[in-house]
């Protein structure tokens, strides 16, 4: 069994925020208890932005290709297999809108970003972001049992040697990725490129299990084993600018 605790960090993602506005007085909350004997590793967690209290998770590795939506006690809500995917080491999940996509930018709704992103054996050299169609309960509190398909494969391999990564977020430029390690890399794929390329390096900032970016985009955070970092992101500066700059840490 798993306990799903999470920090209550959603409700600064709603507006935009500058560095000087980031409070570092946090409090974490315990929400619920994951008791499904299918989800007995949850990995990735992310919050569903059309649904409320929906909450879309995986399993780590050994499992097979599969989400769960789970609501904030930890109750389960329904259960999708993704055909044609493969689940070697998945790590974590991100949520953006669908149109961000070049060949969806006329979609509606929201994808939901599955990131195959594991290398704790250093044996993997190609990575997959899997996307599909966040499905939407149809007036009632489960979602029916189903399949999702596979709305882009992203197969990638990064520059220079492979990394092992347990973080990820989405925005309109492509894929942020957050190397796992003593020192954290930052890693940036475009939607249409098989390589991801080195940005950045925070050497205080270790072994990072998660990240996340507000919806507005003006604002992201990492997380560590025992810590959390949050950068704000000025208007026309990319990921990889606000990077640069000292979060502002958590003690969690």
């Amino acid at each position: 069994m798993k306990y799903l605790l999470l920090v209550v960090l959603f409700s600064i993602f709603s507006a935009p925020l500058l560095a000087e506005e980031i409070c570092t007085d946090w409090k974490s909350e315990k929400l619920g208890k994951i008791d499904i004997k299918k989800l007995d590793e949850s990995s990735g967690i992310v919050v569903s932005r059309q649904m409320a209290n929906v909450f879309w998770t995986h399993n780590d590795s050994s499992d097979k290709a599969r989400l769960f939506a789970i609501d904030k006690k930890g109750k389960k809500l329904g259960e999708f297999d993704i055909e044609d995917a493969d689940a070697i080491d998945w790590e974590d999940i991100s949520i953006a809108p669908c149109s961000i996509l070049p060949s969806q930018s006329t979609e509606d709704g929201d994808c939901l970003f599955i990131g195959d992103i594991g290398n704790n054996t250093t044996q993997r050299d190609t990575f997959t972001i899997y996307v599909v169609r966040e499905p939407l309960r149809q007036g009632s509190d489960k979602f029916e049992e189903d399949t999702l398909s596979i709305l882009q494969r992203i197969d990638f391999e990064y520059e220079k040697k492979p990394r092992n990564s347990e973080a990820f977020f989405v925005n309109h430029d492509g894929v942020w990725l957050f190397d796992k390690g003593g020192a954290s890399d930052l890693y940036h794929l475009k939607f249409d490129s098989d390589q991801a390329r080195h940005m950045g390096k925070q050497k205080k900032i270790e072994f990072l299990t998660g990240a996340d970016l507000n919806e507005s985009g003006t604002a992201f955070i990492l997380r560590s084993n025992n810590d959390a970092w949050i950068f704000s992101v000025d208007a026309e500066e990319s990921i990889a600018d606000a990077f640069e700059r000292k979060g502002v840490k958590i003690d969690i």
